[in-house]
């Protein structure tokens, strides 16, 4: 019985990871949307680039395993 409960709990845990996962993927891809909008704004708003730029990073910072706000 107790043995069942680690179970659980364990394949709560892998649950857990696998969502993360695929949150931080799903970042990932709508990041690399905003680049590419801020890329096409960049030509008439050179503020935009600023803000490319830190979408970038954070992008990057993601896809190295970090978690960036």
């Amino acid at each position: 019985m107790l043995g069942e409960a680690t179970d659980g709990a364990s394949s709560a845990e892998e649950l857990r990871q696998e969502l993360h996962e695929l949150m931080r993927r799903l970042r990932i891809e709508h990041l690399k949307a905003r680049e590419t909008e801020l890329l096409a704004r960049a030509a008439h708003d050179p503020a935009a680039l600023a803000d490319y730029r830190r979408v970038q990073a954070e992008r990057r910072a993601l896809l190295e395993g970090e978690d960036a706000v």
